[in-house]
């Protein structure tokens, strides 16, 4: 009976661990800039931070069982509960101590930025004769890693005779030293290069004005960008109105 009483304390503990942990980490791994491509954030989620807190949160209520062995309903209420109450406590520690380690969104005049972004894809590069609402894409690289991705709407391009242009906006995250555009046209040879971007760590009211054209420096394989096929893009910050 006394097995049966902690195994139940147990896994009802872990499935409110694990519960609470998969509630938190959706915030803190967009907090740490956890990629969203190919579903990255959500399986770490899914696969290591729910079995890792369920297994955790199994301990606390078995060690708890153990230490308070009341009998009858009132034992294991007070078992249960006093588990249920580490659990809390400990992931509120945890969560707080993340929180402040983290690099926060930059903002201007107390409010969080964006970035608008126009793109010139020359016409030396080909679009697909079929495309859907995934074949063009441009990402926000920070540091070196994919932060965001914005989808194009084929719709939306601007063509002409010397190519097209894309718009769109993504969220700046971080106090990045770096940050390039990614734009990305699928199945196209040289579809996808890094345009870097003049921003400071945290921007400024003078970053709300449109960039001058940057051209790409590089094609998605790290070789150079150059000849008629390289694409350029402006961009500005932008504050979020909320």
């Amino acid at each position: 009976m006394r097995i049966l009483r902690a195994l139940a304390i147990g896994f009802i503990t872990a499935l409110v661990a694990m519960l609470i942990a998969v509630f938190v980490s959706e915030y803190l791994t967009r907090l740490y800039h956890v990629p969203e491509m190919e579903g990255q954030r959500g399986m770490m989620i899914i696969f290591f931070i729910a079995p890792l807190t369920f297994i955790g949160g199994s301990a606390v209520g078995l060690v708890t069982a153990a230490v308070i062995p009341s009998p009858g309903a009132g034992g294991f209420l007070k078992a249960q509960g006093f588990s249920i109450l580490i659990v809390i406590v400990l992931t509120s520690i945890v969560s707080t101590i993340l929180y402040l380690a983290a690099d926060k969104p930059p903002k201007i005049d107390g409010k969080y930025l964006a970035l608008d972004f126009e793109v010139r894809v020359p016409a030396a590069i080909q679009f697909p004769a079929q495309m859907n609402g995934y074949a063009v894409s441009v990402s926000l690289y920070t540091d070196g890693t994919q932060t965001r991705v914005a989808y194009i709407d084929p719709a939306s391009m601007k063509k002409d005779a010397t190519g097209a242009t894309l718009a769109g906006t993504v969220p700046i995250l971080s106090h990045a030293k770096t940050r390039e555009l990614f734009p990305s046209i699928a199945n196209v040879e040289h579809g996808s290069q890094f345009i870097p971007l003049d921003l400071p760590a945290a921007p400024r009211k003078e970053n709300e004005a449109w960039s001058d054209w940057k051209f790409a420096t590089r094609y998605a394989d790290d070789t150079s960008a150059t000849g008629a096929d390289r694409m350029s893009a402006r961009y500005r910050v932008t504050v979020i109105a909320h």
